[in-house]
């Protein structure tokens, strides 16, 4: 049923389903935060289930306006979509993301094998 009613006491909670193996669903609100130098911020709350992946260039634009400019980026996997490796690219932005395609080891990495 869209949008069930879980709690007569807070109509607005919604079952988010997260397939996870200990809870496959969870009730509550879903967070977007940005977090730089140990501050938080949070970028997005919502009681229905969303795509953080969608929300990078939308959370690097943020990020630049409190902050200046963004050379680095750590994120989950999740966020590693072609379009975000695009525009990281792009804007020049170095990321944690796992290269794609076979692995090669630079010659940093062969060494220290």
């Amino acid at each position: 049923v869209k949008d069930r009613i879980t709690s007569l006491s807070k109509p607005y909670v919604r079952p988010i389903v997260r397939g996870k193996e200990t809870k496959r669903v969870e009730f509550g609100m879903k967070v977007h935060m940005l977090q730089v130098d140990g501050i938080c911020i949070i970028d997005k709350m919502d009681f229905s289930a969303f795509n953080e992946s969608t929300r990078l260039k939308i959370s690097t634009l943020k990020h630049q306006s409190l902050f200046g400019e963004l050379y680095q980026l750590g994120a989950d996997r999740i966020y590693a979509t072609n379009a975000n490796r695009r525009y990281v690219t792009a804007k020049k932005i170095f990321t944690c993301f796992p290269r794609k395609g076979p692995k090669k080891d630079t010659p940093a990495e062969k060494k220290l094998k």
